[in-house]
């Protein structure tokens, strides 16, 4: 509570929706998707999942690691190929979903500077930290996918980089419906970050 703040009271309604579906591989799918994190707030998002699915799939989050262009580099779109973590999961079996972290990717304002988006969230926020909000949008990943038919909402796992080794970290923390969690590079003494 000192380190990551006061979250709002409860979360509002996902009000998720489908923006775009691309077929990428033979018999996968890319789904570009919206879901509330807080009122007003959407975040935008990619889901892999096969064309077909005959019963639910266990899921993997994906969030990224520090690249200003977020969710594109784990969806293979952009930046190290090594780092697709999102669409390689997907091309073994697993339904993945990736997502633009706050102030990175289309939640950053380029005229803002690095995190210079964190300045318009304390003002709304005085009481919670940036690292909270990580957990909680990761909670709101949790939420769109276990509402999925085609997931296996016991078997929802995360597995980031960097910036992403540490929101699967504290969201495997606060979150009990993570079943399981890979951090790469993902921890410090935050005093030196």
């Amino acid at each position: 509570d000192q380190f990551l703040g006061q979250p709002p009271a409860a979360p509002p309604p996902l009000e998720a929706r489908v923006e775009a579906e691309t077929r990428i591989d033979s018999g996968l799918l890319r789904r570009r998707v919206l879901f509330q994190s807080e009122p007003g707030e959407f975040i935008p998002a990619y889901v892999f999942l096969p064309e077909r699915v005959s019963q639910p799939l266990p899921a993997v989050l994906c969030p990224h690691q520090t690249v200003q262009f977020g969710k594109d580099e784990p969806a293979g779109l952009r930046g190290n190929p090594r780092l697709a973590m999102a669409l390689a999961l997907a091309r073994r079996g697993f339904v993945t979903l990736t997502y633009d972290a706050a102030c990175f990717g289309e939640r950053h304002d380029p005229t803002s500077g690095h995190y210079g988006d964190a300045i318009p969230f304390y003002q709304r926020h005085p009481r919670w930290s940036v690292m909270g909000k990580m957990a909680w949008d990761l909670s709101r990943a949790v939420d769109y996918l276990s509402r999925q038919g085609f997931v296996d909402g016991a078997r929802i796992a995360s597995i980031g980089h960097s910036h992403g080794g540490y929101t699967t970290w504290f969201g495997m923390a606060l979150d009990e419906r993570i079943a399981a969690g890979v951090s790469s590079c993902g921890f410090d003494t935050f005093r030196y970050d």
